[in-house]
């Protein structure tokens, strides 16, 4: 496979994993106010966990692949960054009960519980898909900043991106662990759920259209890279073994002087 073709397969995986997240957190937003609903969407969100967290592996392997055979080694660095934060998210299940322990210890009416309980709402926040993609986003700006077309549906995955996990610090920080040093306020403007469900959609849907736009352009680059290396193989010449077909003798020189000098003199 071509360069190209690697990073073509890396953003349909990670288009697959965006449409999949747009589609459990459309059904949770629609049915909020109904029980019934809300456990089949719990169900369809550890499904949705599981096979986000394997296509967003296979993704960023593939993309450090393509870097690996093109020698381009501060991009795979980038990969095994973007891994990282992936298993991040699914490590987080096992020690954030733990971690929340700690820092809601300290009382909320203080400074420091104050800073606590932001911290823990960028923590859980650092810690999803949602902060995962708009790395990846930023990620694609800088890869891909001199392809124009790229660059505008790259941008606006980024500013939803931007958006959306800072609305969701302070939406965790206020209605999951008791934020209340700004006042009510403050409180009512980000604890609101249906702007926090509005905003995650939007960054799900400019996630699919980036990527997307991102496929079309490397499937487009991989036509011409596969015939240039069609090309290339095509003219690799074989080299000459070194053994006579009888499997003894290193040096053929003197049968092919010998060789030689029958064709030109038949009766030598």
């Amino acid at each position: 496979m071509t360069r190209a073709e690697y990073l073509s397969n890396s953003s349909k995986l990670l288009m697959i994993c965006s449409a999949f997240l747009f589609a459990v957190n459309s059904l949770s937003f629609i049915g909020m106010s109904s029980d019934a609903f809300s456990s089949i969407t719990s169900k369809l969100t550890n499904i949705c966990f599981y096979v986000v967290l394997v296509l967003g592996f296979l993704a960023f392997n593939g993309e450090g692949i393509a870097y690996k055979h093109a020698r381009q080694r501060k991009y795979k660095k980038v990969t095994v960054v973007l891994k990282a934060l992936l298993l991040f998210a699914f490590l987080i299940r096992f020690i954030k009960t733990s971690v929340e322990g700690l820092a809601l210890g300290i009382s909320h009416n203080s400074v420091g519980g104050a800073f606590a309980r932001l911290g823990l709402g960028a923590f859980n926040t650092v810690a999803s898909y949602g902060f995962l993609l708009t790395a990846v986003a930023l990620w694609y700006l800088l890869r891909d900043s001199g392809t124009k077309k790229l660059v505008i549906p790259q941008s606006l995955a980024l500013l939803s991106g931007v958006l959306y996990n800072a609305y969701k610090v302070l939406d965790y920080s206020v209605t999951k662990y008791d934020f209340t040093y700004f006042g009510n306020t403050f409180n009512q403007v980000f604890s609101n759920p249906v702007v926090h469900n509005i905003l995650c959609l939007v960054h799900f849907l400019a996630d699919i259209i980036m990527f997307a736009v991102v496929l079309k352009h490397y499937d487009q680059m991989a036509i011409p890279e596969q015939a240039e290396k069609t090309e290339i193989t095509r003219r690799m010449v074989t080299s000459r073994k070194i053994y006579t077909t009888d499997c003894f003798g290193l040096d053929t020189l003197e049968d092919d002087f010998f060789l030689e000098k029958n064709d030109e003199n038949p009766e030598f």
